[in-house]
């Protein structure tokens, strides 16, 4: 028997590394079957193509070779890209993202998400390890991105959220020993101070709200064909949150008060790969905080409203148990913007959003000394500083301020 040269000896951990390596080759172009296909195109353009998943608004990138076996070599050299450098900041953001949907709503899940593509998918940190970024390298993209985005308190935070969160994740997965982050204290004069706010754009005066009223009554009186303007209305007598007022139902109603106790949440579905999905309405049964469990005394114009909303309902047939309806469907709160916007418009006047009409009521209680705790617990709010702060506003006309001053002095 002749045997074999050391040359000609195949070497067994070489065949079972090779086996291994093409189950490896398998098992990828069978976890990216699952994100896309792979097609061949036609006429002029016959190369094979298919999608890789991208930090774009689509979620993916096309990508195309001559050959299928190029593409197919691209394909994995992604994937192994990924599977070789598993603490890449993207990639950790999303193992982050999808443990945080665990402990918060949709919601905040959409808010971070937005924050993430606006401040985090275009820099050069989406790119980088975490064991790269230095405290220098986080102090030196924080400060620039506040610096170049003009950020107040409020954005700081949404946008720090990220980086804070991905960094303290990368912590308990022991990829790095300690945060840098937390190292990091911004100093007093950084972040943009509070913009001064105009009543012009805050709130409708009493002229305007009296426009609108005339408005919309004789739009439903000559033509009834919806009753959305008149949520509109009834928001100018009652001050609810856009969710509280498209989720009322006919049960929360008494002959003098109206019950808030739910509202509608909304939010874009943000999908585990980062891409986004359907817009999603939801009653949610309580309300913003505690302070939104309330009743709401019913004005003689509200009862008015309530009943015109009533017997329509009932003309049509509709049985459904809220009280504003589309087809026998309850409608979600963007219909009421785009209902406020359009008479806005028609009137010639400033457009201004249903949280205005909000404001509106607020600042007229105050104006009409109505007492500061009935008016915060009329607004559903926790604290008189959130009454006062962001909520009383001038309501008169510039030619009524000024007679009230020349009077007054």
């Amino acid at each position: 028997m002749q045997l074999l040269n050391d040359s000609d000896k195949v070497n067994l951990d070489d065949v079972l590394l090779q086996g291994k390596e093409i189950m490896n080759k398998r098992e990828i172009m069978k976890q990216h079957a699952t994100f896309s296909n792979i097609w061949q195109g036609t006429g002029d353009d016959t190369r094979w193509k298919t999608y890789l998943p991208a930090d774009n608004k689509r979620g993916r990138k096309l990508i195309a070779c001559s050959q299928p076996e190029q593409l197919e070599r691209k394909i994995i050299a992604y994937y192994k890209e990924i599977e070789n450098n598993p603490n890449i900041f993207h990639i950790l953001y999303l193992e982050w993202l999808n443990m945080k949907r665990l402990e918060v709503s949709e919601a905040t899940i959409e808010r971070i998400h937005t924050a993430y593509t606006k401040f985090y998918k275009d820099n050069p940190i989406n790119d980088m390890s975490v064991k790269d970024i230095t405290y220098l390298k986080l102090k030196e993209f924080l400060l620039s991105t506040i610096k170049k985005h003009n950020l107040n308190y409020k954005q700081y935070c949404n946008f720090s959220c990220v980086l804070r969160g991905v960094l303290g994740y990368a912590m308990d997965k022991e990829v790095i020993d300690k945060n840098p982050f937390d190292k990091f204290h911004l100093g007093k004069n950084v972040l943009r101070a509070p913009d001064n706010k105009s009543s012009k754009t805050q709130v409708f005066t009493i002229d305007e709200r009296k426009q609108i009223e005339e408005a919309i009554w004789n739009d439903f009186k000559e033509n009834p064909t919806s009753t959305i303007p008149l949520a509109v209305l009834l928001d100018f007598y009652t001050g609810l949150r856009s969710g509280e007022l498209v989720t009322l139902s006919w049960n929360d109603i008494s002959e003098t008060s109206l019950h808030v106790h739910r509202t509608e949440t909304s939010y874009t579905v943000i999908n585990p790969d980062g891409t986004k999905g359907n817009v999603v309405y939801e009653v949610k049964e309580a309300p913003k905080s505690s302070a939104g469990f309330r009743d709401v005394e019913l004005i003689p114009k509200a009862v008015e409203v309530l009943q015109a909303v009533h017997e329509f309902n009932q003309a049509h047939h509709w049985d459904n148990e809220f009280i504003f309806l589309d087809d026998n469907k309850r409608i979600n709160r963007r219909r009421l913007d785009i209902q406020i916007h359009k008479y806005c418009r028609k009137l010639g006047i400033s457009t201004r959003s249903m949280h205005k009409i909000r404001k509106y009521f607020v600042s007229v209680l105050k104006i009409s000394n109505v007492e500061d705790n009935e008016i915060k617990r009329l607004a559903g709010h926790k604290y008189l500083t959130t009454t006062y702060n962001s909520y009383c506003f001038s309501v008169l006309s510039n030619d009524e301020n000024r007679e009230r001053m020349i009077s007054a002095l």
